[in-house]
């Protein structure tokens, strides 16, 4: 299945949708204590992905983190920490985090 992009007005009107994961449990397989920070609109390329969650590391703005990104192309992110003054911010794309993928095989991998 091939990822789309949304325009800025969809991921406005979704990231609003889902604001409300803020402050639950962050389930990304591992459970780390991570608490979700916020739900943002982020760009959707990989690398300016990346590039957005190291600004939203140093500043905890999303507003700030986003603001050097000039493309039509948008994701919305869903951003975790152990704590607020944490550098180390985890993250998953919401299609991601509403539908993780299934573990096929796993149990047989660790045998």
């Amino acid at each position: 299945m091939i990822k789309q992009p949304f325009s800025l007005q969809q991921a406005t009107a979704l990231c609003a949708r889902f604001r409300a994961l803020a402050g639950k449990r962050f389930f990304d397989g591992n459970d780390k204590g991570n608490i979700i920070e916020c739900v943002s609109i982020a760009p959707f390329d990989e690398i300016n992905k990346w590039m957005f969650v190291q600004f939203y590391a140093e500043c905890r703005c999303p507003n700030k983190a986003l603001a050097y990104y000039q493309y039509p192309f948008y994701d919305i992110l869903v951003l975790a920490a152990k704590n607020p003054n944490s550098k180390q911010v985890h993250f998953k794309d919401i299609r991601q985090y509403l539908h993780p993928a299934p573990k096929t095989g796993s149990a047989l991998l660790q045998l």
